[in-house]
């Protein structure tokens, strides 16, 4: 099946042995790829054309992704208000900053 896009990364898991145990390790093949997307996009404020609501704000890999709610599970939380509110406040944390598409980002009021 031909890919649709140059984001669609193929998460590749190898298994091997290393002193005795065995170890797995998953990468993400496309992964820099989309960080230096996120770089170039955040250089040239024009590159993304943003409708009234709605616009592109993060772009995360997939691997990063399950990376983030393994440390911080309250961005997967089933409730939404909760969700929602750590998603505000991981982004504009320092810790978003290589997933951000632009630079300028307004803090709201009381995060």
């Amino acid at each position: 099946m031909p890919k649709s896009s140059e984001f669609d990364g193929v998460i590749r898991t190898d298994t091997y042995t290393e002193q005795g145990h065995v170890v797995t390790k998953r990468t993400q093949p496309n992964r820099d790829q989309i960080l230096r997307l996120n770089q170039e996009a955040r250089k040239d404020p024009g590159a993304l054309k943003h409708s009234s609501f709605g616009g592109l704000e993060l772009s995360i890999p997939e691997l990063d992704y399950y990376k983030l709610i393994r440390i911080y599970p309250e961005l997967n939380s089933p409730d939404g208000t909760e969700r929602t509110k750590a998603w505000r406040k991981f982004f504009h944390s320092a810790e978003a900053a290589p997933y951000r598409v632009r630079d300028r980002v307004r803090k709201p009021r009381g995060l």
